[in-house]
């Protein structure tokens, strides 16, 4: 058995840097404040952690619940609910020790059987997305083909109130990477309610805000937390006005730098964390059925891009062909990603002719209604009648509609291993858009999750990352900076507690 306890691997949900709790500006008789005033501008959607599939929902949902693993902020895989594990030489059995010291909030103490419970539950409940968010890895455990029938994993086994251990049917590199993530927590149910061993308790209180109240063992170092979901340039304002204190994670490509020029707003900006993309439809219905027109596309947007236009501040956003960073496995060397990105270049007149004759229907949400005239400045046609769409509608359209041509989207990056794609390309993948489906890109990716000897990746990742430039799933606009913006006259950064799934809510702290 070899023993591991740390992986060099970010995850495909890394944040680039980790969001925060901090003290509002309400008061308590002793002196203390006793309020903490929050908003994100992507809405968690779900409270249950094995059905969110959302870098908002993961973010929000690790306060209350906790996974086997977490990671820090060098990227390494470390102890959550888990003390220790161990992994066998050809990476197919994982042997984790919980730990059972943890406590729910109705004060039960967390045992195996609850990971083994949870995500059996977890895969019989109807998907948020095109698939199980737990689909991804489970359905690589042994048994998985059976379980429809019998309604549980013969792969994962429980050895008394300490052990579980989890048998791949094939070798899984990358098993302890994705398991960090916090679909895959403990949870129970209780009064129609779903609790977890984090330091909150969450609650809603209407569609758009959730309060989450420290679990009776934390209460003396954590306050109340009031999080609400808004637009970006209704935080920022508010921000300016002082009704909220922080805006604990959005994306750099959605600042307003106006905010920059607030005497008392502080941007912390931390590492690359988000991919842009826009995701094409390749189906039979849609003029990007055609991989020319595909093509056409990703040469036209890096043609305007390479010519100086900025979608975004560079402070916050850098372009890139490439979903891998430049020092990833499986990342092209650059002469040979502008031959592949130039394919496309005889077929964009016709691509632009098209689209006169029938005008591109695009998805996207409020925040992302620039889309339109960067496409007119390239000089594609847009259907205007197709109105940005609220963010139920747009998940709806992304996960089982599937009727617009070309869709904007954002997912978080994984910055080790290359396999963290497969989240977003991955034949069974969390959130693979079933517009944009590639079964070259899939297969390669189903292959490449076997490998085991680390010499064969990168080769492998470089037919990954060629298939993606010439079927084009999607043209991959580049990389936004993860930001957290605050309150400088009211709280401070802790920077010594950044982890991964272990208190986002509690790295800022008052300012005595």
């Amino acid at each position: 058995m070899v023993t591991r306890t740390k992986s060099g691997i970010i995850s495909l949900c890394i944040l680039g840097l980790v969001a925060a709790v901090v003290y509002g500006k309400k008061w308590s008789s002793g002196g203390r404040m006793n309020v903490v005033k929050m908003a994100i501008s992507s809405h968690w959607r779900t409270l249950h952690p094995g059905l969110q599939h959302s870098l908002a929902g993961d973010l929000v949902l690790s306060n209350q619940f906790e996974s086997l693993v977490g990671m820090d902020d060098h990227g390494m895989i470390v102890p959550l609910a888990a003390k220790a594990w161990k992994v066998d030489s050809n990476s197919k059995k994982f042997e984790f020790s919980v730990d059972t010291s943890r406590k729910y909030s109705d004060g039960s103490k967390l045992c195996a059987r609850d990971f083994k419970e949870s995500w059996e539950k977890a895969l019989k409940l109807d998907p948020k997305s095109a698939n199980s968010s737990l689909l991804d890895i489970l359905y690589k455990v042994d048994g998985f083909s059976e379980f429809s029938k019998v309604g549980t994993l013969s792969g994962l086994e429980v050895v008394g109130d300490e052990t579980l251990v989890i048998h791949f049917s094939t070798p899984f590199r990358m098993a302890l990477d994705h398991l960090q993530g916090n679909r895959f927590s403990a949870y129970k149910e209780v009064n129609g309610k779903f609790i977890g061993t984090g330091k909150y308790v969450i609650t809603e209180e209407g569609t758009d805000r959730l309060k989450m109240t420290p679990q009776s063992q934390y209460a003396q170092e954590l306050l109340p937390i009031e999080l609400s979901f808004m637009s970006q340039s209704e935080i920022e304002k508010k921000l300016s006005s002082g009704d909220l204190d922080v805006m604990p994670y959005g994306s750099g490509s959605q600042m307003d730098l106006g905010v920059l020029r607030e005497k008392n707003i502080q941007i912390v900006s931390g590492q690359d964390a988000l991919h842009l993309t826009m995701a094409l439809n390749t189906q039979s219905k849609s003029l990007f059925r055609e991989q020319k027109f595909r093509q056409a596309l990703q040469s036209l947007v890096y043609t305007k891009m390479n010519s100086g236009y900025l979608l975004w501040d560079a402070r916050f956003f850098r372009s890139d062909a490439q979903p891998y960073l430049e020092a990833q496995m499986g990342r092209l060397l650059p002469a040979e990603e502008k031959g592949l990105v130039e394919l496309g270049q005889p077929n964009q007149q016709e691509l632009i002719a098209q689209t006169k004759k029938r005008p591109l229907k695009v998805l996207t949400t409020d925040l992302t209604g620039k889309y339109w005239s960067f496409l007119e400045e390239m000089g594609l046609t847009v259907d205007k009648s197709y109105l940005p769409v609220d963010v139920k509608t747009f998940f709806d359209q992304m996960y089982k509609i599937n009727d617009s041509d070309l869709m904007v989207s954002a997912f978080s990056i994984a910055n080790g291993d290359p396999d963290g794609i497969y989240h977003r390309l991955g034949r069974n993948g969390a959130i693979v858009a079933p517009m944009s489906r590639s079964q070259l890109v899939e297969d390669l990716l189903e292959s490449g999750r076997k490998i085991i000897d680390f010499s064969q990746v990168h080769a492998h990742y470089e037919k990954v990352s060629r298939a993606m430039l010439r079927e084009v799933p999607f043209v991959h606009l580049g990389f936004a900076k993860a930001v957290s913006l605050l309150r400088s006259d009211r709280v401070v950064l802790n920077a010594n507690e950044l982890r991964r799934n272990q208190g986002h809510f509690d790295v800022f702290k008052e300012i005595k």
